[in-house]
């Protein structure tokens, strides 16, 4: 049984969900967002959907702490800086 942190940064809803043993997501490991409050934790606690490639990182991030590193690579904010950069498609079309 876990709580989670729910919403956007800042709406501080956290839910309570029980799961079976195997089948219960990690919190989300990354630091918590600036807006959210800190009385619910440091960390920001979301229910995790990744954990982070970066090398020797495998910890659990959620969607709002990923940074996609191409198909089926994701990184954690620590590691956000091996992810390739972004094509900007506005500028190659003009």
């Amino acid at each position: 049984m876990a709580f989670y942190r729910f919403g956007d940064p800042g709406e501080d809803n956290v839910i309570h969900l029980r799961m079976s043993r195997k089948g219960q997501p990690e919190q989300c490991k990354a630091p918590r967002c600036d807006r959210d409050n800190p009385a619910h934790g440091e960390l920001c606690g979301r229910m995790s959907t990744k954990l982070c490639d970066g090398p020797k990182c495998d910890i659990p991030i959620c969607d709002l702490h990923s940074t996609s590193g191409g198909k089926n690579v994701d990184y954690c904010p620590a590691h956000a800086h091996l992810a390739p950069p972004k094509l900007d498609l506005t500028e190659a079309q003009s």
